[in-house]
């Protein structure tokens, strides 16, 4: 296996990586929400602009079944 550095990829800066986040909405069900790799998400924000009530994180034994990647990729 080749380092990251020895393939001559650069290291992405703080902002330029997102994190892929799967949270279940009291309404609309299953959501993804994407953020800056920097970021936090505000669970009541997105509850309130996605017609929900309250959002919560899904648990990760969810995660795969339902986007079909494992921790890490999504």
């Amino acid at each position: 296996m080749r380092s990251h550095d020895s393939l001559g990829a650069s290291h992405p800066e703080p902002g330029n990586t997102q994190l892929g986040l799967v949270v279940r909405g009291d309404t609309t069900g299953i959501c993804f929400a994407v953020v800056p790799g920097n970021a936090q998400l505000d669970l009541k924000a997105l509850a309130r602009i996605s017609g929900n009530r309250k959002v919560e994180t899904v648990a990760l034994k969810e995660v795969q079944p339902l986007t079909g990647y494992i921790r890490g990729g999504v």
